[in-house]
């Protein structure tokens, strides 16, 4: 049975990060690229990317990748797991817990970013 990968993008990414994966999974696998943008929390998060895999039968292999933010929301998935997962793939992430104040300092990022994307991409990456 083909594993089915759930590809989880980081905060400044979208779906288009994981477009070479997906084109290198080719027909060995099936992809679904996690949309939970709109969440304000981790477990939120999770709990978005678990509705993303309820049409999935518990004897399919599923397979989570996560690349930064997406690796959070993984490990929040593992903590709390709705189903059997084959492995998870950590890209450019910690496993360190989400505490009030990484939780507001992400907030005031996206806050930030709304207001001017340009301004605040170019302070985080001096």
């Amino acid at each position: 049975m083909k594993p089915l990968f759930l590809l989880m993008p980081g905060i400044l990414n979208d779906a288009e990060l994981w477009s070479e994966v997906l084109h290198r999974l080719g027909p060995e696998a099936d992809a679904r690229v996690a949309d939970f943008g709109q969440d304000a929390t981790i477990a939120a998060m999770a709990e978005r990317a678990w509705a993303q895999l309820a049409d999935v039968p518990p004897e399919r292999p599923v397979v989570l990748a996560g690349f930064s933010l997406g690796g959070y929301v993984a490990l929040e998935m593992l903590a709390r797991p709705q189903r059997p997962v084959k492995a998870a793939v950590l890209v450019s992430t910690s496993a360190q817990l989400e505490t009030p104040e990484s939780a507001a300092a992400r907030a005031k990022t996206l806050r930030a970013f709304e207001r001017d994307f340009p301004r605040t991409v170019e302070g985080i990456a001096q």
